[in-house]
């Protein structure tokens, strides 16, 4: 694209046509035809702004997938406990038959980790 050449009212030269510029309005035939009152110039946004815009899409995305994906673990652990009867219960096969379940003695146990805490290192 070429403009101007010296003349008083220059020509645009786009490819191989001509634009003839007393067709084209100026700028100040423009602003006089717009109203105070209409649609502005928008600014466009800096590159932080497209940035911090593009961080929070991607926060809320990885937000909704990680509530998606608790409400989903959430539903097989409680299909789980519903297909799982607990011990004792009238639907677990313990009391069909099994021995019934004993209290252990842990007293042994107690021996092999003292009350007292570790020792510290500085």
């Amino acid at each position: 694209m070429r403009a101007g050449k010296g003349r008083k009212h220059g020509r645009y030269y786009l490819g191989d046509s001509v634009i003839d510029t007393a067709s084209t309005p100026t700028l100040s035939q423009i602003r006089a035809r717009t109203v105070s009152g209409g649609p502005s110039i928008r600014e466009r946004p800096t590159a932080t702004q497209a940035l911090q815009a593009q961080l929070d899409e991607e926060r809320a995305r990885r937000e909704q997938l990680e509530a998606t994906l608790a409400q989903q673990v959430q539903a097989q652990v409680q299909a789980q406990l519903q297909a799982q009867p607990m011990p004792g219960s009238a639907g677990s096969k313990a009391g069909a038959g099994a021995a019934p379940v004993q209290d252990v003695d842990l007293s042994a146990v107690r021996n092999l980790f003292p009350n007292v805490p570790p020792p510290f290192d500085p």
